[in-house]
């Protein structure tokens, strides 16, 4: 004979818990850590990238405001100032003249060279009063694509 099964001795099922969100999987952990690692690494270099440029944001502001019958030592003295931010002081200090103006264009991209424009700046650095529209120009120029240097320094006898 068969034996039946008494129903009523059985009990209800019982029904598991939710799985709860705390704590989480171990990949969210490291998911979470990634996230963190890349978040202060991005601020890190944008407070690097804004401070390395703030020189050259300050010098081509200070570019703007000088006069148009300025002269060209004032433009030199700004250029000097913008370029100690980021060569060597024994590098710039002993730079004037012809060797000045080398050194600027040589920072520029080898299109921006030319000997003529370093002739004709060189006789507006010794005029006490003219026309300093080309020296102006050139400094825009190096402010603007020559800094922050790139990964090479010039040195005055590369330019040379």
């Amino acid at each position: 004979m068969m034996q039946t099964a008494d129903l009523s001795q059985l009990q209800d099922i019982v029904e598991t818990s939710e799985p709860s969100w705390w704590p989480p999987a171990p990949g969210w952990w490291v998911l979470a850590a990634l996230v963190l690692v890349i978040i202060t690494a991005s601020v890190i270099l944008l407070r690097r990238y804004i401070r390395r440029r703030r020189v050259k944001r300050l010098a081509l502001r200070q570019l703007r405001q000088l006069d148009n019958d300025c002269r060209a030592s004032d433009i030199t003295l700004l250029l000097k100032q913008a370029a100690l931010a980021y060569f060597p002081r024994q590098q710039i200090a002993a730079l004037q003249g012809r060797r000045w103006i080398e050194f600027l264009v040589g920072g520029l991209p080898s299109s921006q060279q030319r000997t003529a424009l370093i002739a004709d700046i060189e006789g507006q650095l010794y005029s006490a009063q003219g026309d300093t529209s080309a020296y102006r120009g050139l400094a825009h120029d190096w402010l603007t694509k020559a800094l922050p240097p790139k990964t090479s320094k010039p040195t005055p006898t590369e330019v040379s």
